[in-house]
């Protein structure tokens, strides 16, 4: 049985979640409930649960001040939120999970379904620190409005892999995978697809030029006019690009 607690300040919320829970999500029992920071840590230090869904703005402060309170968390979170697309971007980036409000019963139960999959196959200890990775980047990301978002939580097939933005070169699809091209040869696979990252990568230095491909416009070492177009990444590889997409690619980038 999955402990759970919830930290919720608005009643209303806190009922639609409690309700979609116990009526729709098998395995769990809720072991507590918050509506503040200090009741949060009380709560949570006090009950050990393994998940807690937690809205960022509460009254006395966000989730993160409770996340300050427990720097080695045992539990896994799912954060609940009002917030606009720039910050849901930042969740996509640093790869947490969250529930946008108003909630609905179906997206609640893929995100306790996605915890129940991660939670039986990963190890504790390493499980902790990649938890603590995303938390980290995740405030950091939410705090970078004036400034592109500069790293990357991969979901990847055992884990999770954090980049600088800046180090990668070129990206791939792979049938239902990506594969990310980095400095010094080295590649990360990750178990989403092309089209998650398209929408999530800055505009201002990456390219879709492909339906299989998105390229970092630093490192575009030459680009070869014609009929069928190509770029030469600086790790030496040669991608087409799309017919479709070369014009809005040559005006973009003031080519000729």
């Amino acid at each position: 049985m999955v402990r759970v607690v919830l930290v919720e300040d608005v009643e209303r919320s806190l009922n639609v979640l409690t309700n979609i829970l116990q009526e729709y999500c098998d395995g769990l029992e809720i072991v507590g409930v918050a509506k503040n920071v200090s009741e949060g840590i009380s709560v949570i230090g006090g009950t050990q649960p393994d998940l807690v869904f937690m809205d960022i703005e509460l009254q006395d402060g966000t989730g993160f001040d409770i996340l300050e309170g427990f720097p080695d968390p045992r539990f896994e979170v799912i954060f609940t939120t009002a917030y606009d697309q720039y910050a849901i971007r930042a969740f996509k980036f640093s790869a947490v999970d969250y529930l946008l409000k108003p909630l609905n019963i179906q997206e609640v139960q893929d995100a306790f379904a996605r915890y129940m999959k991660r939670h039986k196959s990963a190890a504790s200890e390493l499980a902790i620190q990649r938890r603590m990775d995303q938390f980290s980047m995740l405030l950091e990301n939410m705090q970078a409005k004036t400034k592109e978002i500069e790293q990357l939580a991969i979901p990847s097939i055992d884990g999770y892999e954090f980049i600088q933005l800046s180090e990668l070169i070129w990206v791939q699809a792979s049938n239902n995978y990506t594969v990310f091209y980095m400095l010094e040869g080295r590649q990360i696979i990750s178990s989403r697809n092309l089209k998650e990252y398209n929408e999530l990568l800055p505009i201002s230095q990456f390219y879709r030029i492909h339906h299989s491909h998105i390229i970092n416009i630093k490192f575009v070492k030459k680009y070869i006019k014609g009929k069928h177009a190509q770029v030469v990444m600086s790790d030496g590889t040669i991608l087409d690009i799309a017919q479709r997409r070369k014009d809005g690619f040559v005006k973009t980038y003031n080519l000729r």
